[in-house]
């Protein structure tokens, strides 16, 4: 049997390229050993041109993580989020040809060849750095390309919170003499939560055991006219409590008061002032007095000193 085509004819097996894209009709004439019978038969072939796109079709990552963006043929930079004692991340990346074009698309993970579709080795991550992997594509052209990178970052855990600050205690004054008295004596009771006693301190004496009838209290006498100032600090479980201060005044002293200004002569008017000078600062914002007039003997009008020292 002798098989010819385009006027070569061979008793053996003959392949035919194709050298041009496009169609093709291929005349092959059969004949018979003996030479007495033939057949022609027509044959129709369509040579493609190589695919000249490099894109993916899929790429995804196993081990852990989700790739951010959603993969896109036409999206070429991903990101990956991974827990911190991640240490391996596997990829797979397919062609964009469904054909058997996908079979000759050369793809590389981080290098190293991979057939498409074909899950790529185990690749190391960095402990304490971002780690990128670059999955290129080459074209079955030859000359097309694509390069997609995947950038794997660890999630580093937030610390643990802190634990809560401890509540702020405080030593609070329950009773204590007023801010300007005439009395030599005072007494003070305190209180502190949990506080087993209280240290004291008058008028920047050394700290010692507060003078009262309990744990919580402070008694003094015989004080001398002036200011003074009381320092308590709590003992015990509270001694961390913030500690108080009060500040005093004795004064049992008289003020001497000095005319300096009045009316001269009769005063028609229902109301004058009169201008006096005391010995000392006055601690009120208002006084009333009685002022006793010579004539008439018994007359008593009740008047209001002003802090300036007007009547």
């Amino acid at each position: 049997m002798r098989v010819c085509y385009g006027g070569v004819c061979t008793n053996e097996l003959q392949y035919v390229y194709l050298r041009m894209a496009g169609p093709h009709t291929l005349l092959l004439t059969v004949t018979a050993e003996s030479g007495a019978a033939s057949l022609t038969y027509s044959l129709s072939a369509r040579k493609f041109a190589p695919m000249g796109d490099a894109r993916l079709a899929e790429l995804a990552i196993s081990g852990g993580g989700v790739l951010s963006p959603v993969f896109d043929p036409d999206t070429f930079t991903y990101h990956v989020q991974v827990p911190v004692e991640q240490s391996l991340l596997y990829v797979t990346a397919r062609a964009l040809p469904d054909r058997h074009e996908a079979l000759d698309t050369h793809i590389s993970v981080a290098g190293v060849e991979v057939k498409t579709g074909q899950m790529s080795s185990a690749l190391p991550l960095n402990e304490h750095a971002d780690t990128t992997i670059v999955v290129s594509s080459l074209a079955q052209d030859g000359l097309q390309t694509a390069t997609y990178s995947i950038t794997v970052a660890k999630l580093i855990p937030p610390p643990p919170p802190l634990p809560p600050p401890p509540p702020v205690l405080l030593t609070y004054l329950e009773a204590s003499p007023a801010r300007w008295t005439s009395a030599t004596d005072a007494v003070f009771n305190f209180s502190t939560p949990d506080a087993t006693s209280h240290l004291c301190s008058l008028d920047g004496a050394p700290l010692a055991t507060c003078p009262g009838d309990d744990a919580a209290s402070a008694s003094y006498t015989h004080l001398v006219e002036g200011p003074h100032s009381l320092y308590v600090r709590a003992l015990g479980s509270s001694a961390g409590a913030v500690p108080v201060t009060y500040n005093w005044t004795i004064d049992n002293l008289t003020p001497a008061v000095t005319l300096v200004g009045s009316p001269y002569g009769r005063v028609n008017s229902p109301k004058f002032f009169v201008s006096v000078k005391f010995s000392e600062p006055m601690q009120v914002s208002s006084k009333y007095a009685v002022l006793d007039f010579i004539s008439p003997p018994k007359l008593r009008p009740v008047c209001e000193i002003s802090r300036a020292g007007t009547l």
